[in-house]
């Protein structure tokens, strides 16, 4: 049993109002859909919903960009984690075993109330190496759908991927969505109520990954200096999340997400989850904000070629960061079209981490 403290934030207090959103329009493939402004007769909704400057400063050196980096992600751990008060309790509940893997289940609780599960697959064989013992690791983090999309069931939009980690030799770690337990899913309803505080459920989910990489740092199999993070949609989301704050990840894939969440949950809510629109994420955190906290590490975009999450808008993402990125001499993020819809795209993610960690 590990025990822990986690830090306390102050408690925001600001009540987000629900906005109706658009009506759903036709969408022409791979483009961003457009909708008739001319219908929309609410001033909040078409500055919300239209593209807008990314709110950083100018920056003069690289020693500048770094110490906007530094102080970004702090406001981000300070302002986007549901705060825990209280110590939680680390407890290892289940393990299955096969031929290529282990497989351990951890429960994290508060109190006698369980918060979340996480799981830890350790390969039995591992062609990726080891220095010092250690392995290189992957942090998968589930979309919306079930667990065992990303351990199991090969045939879902997620594809078994941290399965398939594993048993390629990595030492793969994978976080459940609290309100996503198998057979159930109550995340609209933790999202509603946690949005009279200010908070939604994006905001536990954050706080939770710090919590399962907390432990993964502790880990003496883990190589720090080969850590992975991965997933799509939301787990996409999760994983820009987990690279932008934290520097010990040294790569990321993020696939079926990338965009400008004015366009994907403001402009283009009607089609996506309205958990998507994440409580005080703007005008500091839009999505490629937080590419520019990964650089210049190692990251990965993929979208669909059919993607509900256009691979157009995500390039124009990408366009909207590259003069920063130039001007500093780092490189710019890797870019891929997966053929198909919205899915995880194991073979790209595959090539990326072998390349990016070994």
């Amino acid at each position: 049993m590990a025990t822990y403290h986690w830090p306390p934030y102050s408690l925001l207090k600001t009540i987000k109002l629900a906005i109706k959103p658009l009506p759903a329009v036709g969408r022409s493939e791979g483009n961003a859909s457009d909708p008739d402004v001319s219908k929309a007769h609410y001033h909040s909704l078409l500055r919300m919903g239209s593209p807008q400057p990314l709110n950083i400063p100018d920056f003069d050196s690289t020693s500048s960009f770094l110490a906007w980096q530094e102080k970004r992600r702090s406001a981000f751990i300070e302002r986007m984690l549901y705060p825990y008060h209280e110590p939680v309790e680390i407890t290892k509940a289940e393990i299955v075993e096969n031929e290529e893997f282990r497989q351990e289940t951890f429960e994290v609780f508060l109190g006698q109330k369980r918060l979340f599960r996480y799981f830890r697959l350790q390969p039995k064989k591992s062609r990726r190496g080891k220095v010092n013992g250690s392995l290189p690791t992957i942090l998968a983090f589930v979309g919306h759908g079930c667990v065992l999309d990303v351990l199991e069931d090969d045939v879902s939009y997620q594809h078994a991927f941290a399965a398939s980690f594993a048993r390629d030799g990595y030492l793969v770690y994978v976080m459940e969505n609290v309100g996503m337990e198998p057979g159930r899913d109550i995340h609209k309803a933790l999202d509603q109520a946690l949005r009279l505080e200010g908070w939604g459920w994006y905001n536990l989910l954050f706080s939770h990954q710090r919590i399962m990489l907390h432990q993964v740092l502790l880990d003496p199999f883990v190589d720090s200096d080969r850590i992975g993070a991965a997933g799509v949609s939301t787990g996409g989301l999760l994983a820009l999340v987990a690279a932008a704050q934290e520097p010990h990840i040294k790569a990321a894939s993020v696939q079926g997400i990338f965009s400008s969440l004015r366009t994907s949950f403001i402009r283009d809510r009607g089609r996506h989850c309205s958990c998507g629109a994440i409580p005080n994420a703007l005008p500091d955190f839009d999505l490629p904000i937080l590419a520019l906290l990964v650089t210049p590490r190692h990251l990965q975009i993929v979208n669909g070629k059919y993607d509900s999450f256009p691979p157009q808008e995500a390039q124009r993402c990408l366009d909207s960061i590259h003069p920063i990125l130039q001007q500093l001499e780092y490189p710019d993020p890797e870019f891929a079209i997966a053929p198909g819809a919205h899915s995880f795209d194991v073979s790209s993610a595959m090539e990326f981490f072998n390349k990016s960690l070994n």
